[in-house]
């Protein structure tokens, strides 16, 4: 089943055996770490997602986008295409911002700018909870994700403000970090990035 699933998605997909399995955990509930001991048939309910998963796929719908969620630092972090999917490059920032937060005297204010899910600010306030973390971005669909994602793993809202960069930001941070929008247009126009927010790939 899962060689049947992966040879539908070897034109599409450059991980395609990885894809069947999240697919497959996906339509039937399994975990997928778990997914290659079922030892049963589909039911046509089952089969009729796997279906949906796979033309999706086909579609280039990001498999994180299908599953609603991408994990970043450790962390699970809800997703839609109104913000972009993180990228586990973007860790590495997260790891800076820390270290700076260890040199300051005191608990130290800190703005994520074009925060998307607010995969940053969060990461940041649950490794460094004394930081005064504030979030921005210039999506209200975003923000209104980035607070889910910080209920979800802080047990509590985060500063946000809606603003075109830090037009509408009045305090005075010691520490910024920010995943700007950075492509060229022409590496926007790569299939596998046409459902991912446009406004938060090229500016």
């Amino acid at each position: 089943l899962l060689r049947k699933i992966s040879l539908e998605l070897h034109e599409t997909s450059s991980t395609p055996g990885l894809d069947a399995r999240l697919i497959l955990s996906l339509a039937t509930h399994v975990d997928s770490d778990k997914i290659y001991l079922l030892d049963r048939d589909l039911t046509p309910a089952e089969w009729e997602q796997v279906n949906f998963y796979v033309k999706k796929r086909q579609n280039q719908v990001p498999i994180a986008y299908l599953q609603g969620f991408k994990y970043f630092y450790g962390l699970p972090f809800y997703v839609s295409s109104k913000v972009l999917i993180p990228r586990p490059e973007s860790e590495h920032m997260v790891d800076i911002a820390i270290n700076l937060c260890t040199k300051e005297t005191n608990p130290p204010t800190i703005i994520d700018i074009g925060t998307g899910p607010g995969c940053l600010a969060i990461t940041i306030a649950k490794q460094y909870p004394q930081a005064l973390v504030y979030a921005t971005d210039i999506s209200p669909q975003a923000l209104h994700i980035t607070q889910k994602n910080a209920t979800m793993n802080l047990n509590r809202q985060v500063n946000v403000i809606q603003s075109d960069l830090l037009r509408e930001v009045e305090i005075a941070p010691d520490i910024i970090v920010a995943n700007l929008p950075y492509l060229t247009k022409q590496e926007l126009a790569h299939p596998s990035l046409t459902h991912e927010p446009q406004i938060a790939l090229y500016s």
